[in-house]
């Protein structure tokens, strides 16, 4: 980032300029990052959004092609037009606390699609598994779907060790009465 920061101020001084404003176009994870470094050092900053770049580029001629320079001077001129957002980032602990709820929510998504991905798998090889197992990322459930992944292999298993095993995983909440499920 110093190098950018470098770069503006000369280019600032060549062509006798008295301020420059930062675009920044939120995509990916870093951008947020680079943003502190340029605010912290009083650059003002335009936060243009990716669709809108999007729409104009499609409106001038309908090319889905993208290149960076094309992007560059669509974004310049969306700044140059005052269609932009002041962006300012705040340091606080608030601030934090947002970007780590934020963060808490696209993991539970994340979570949410994998198990119902489980779920799907599990109907289609073993539909009466989730009538053996009430939560099946609980740690039982995950020791049979780690060791035992189709009801056949699980059918060439000893039913008095896994019973053991299984009541020792779930300290004593499943017992032998809900292991015979597995095998019928």
């Amino acid at each position: 980032m110093k190098k950018v920061i470098n770069t503006i101020e000369k280019v600032k001084t060549k062509k006798n300029l008295k301020k420059a404003i930062i675009r920044i176009k939120p995509l990916g994870r870093h951008w947020e990052v680079c943003a502190y470094y340029p605010q912290a050092r009083g650059y003002p900053q335009a936060l243009v959004n990716p669709y809108h770049v999007k729409k104009i580029r499609e409106l001038e001629d309908n090319s889905q092609t993208k290149t960076g320079t094309r992007g560059s001077l669509l974004v310049a001129r969306l700044v140059r037009g005052r269609r932009y957002f002041n962006l300012n980032l705040s340091c606080s602990i608030y601030a934090e606390l947002q970007r780590l709820s934020r963060l808490r929510l696209k993991i539970e998504k994340v979570y949410v699609r994998e198990k119902t991905k489980l779920r799907t798998l599990l109907d289609e090889y073993f539909p009466e598994y989730e009538t053996i197992f009430y939560d099946i990322l609980g740690g039982s459930s995950l020791h049979i779907l780690k060791n035992y992944f189709l009801p056949k292999v699980l059918a060439k298993e000893n039913i008095l060790e896994l019973a053991c095993t299984l009541q020792e995983i779930s300290r004593g909440k499943i017992k032998a009465r809900y292991n015979k499920k597995l095998w019928i």
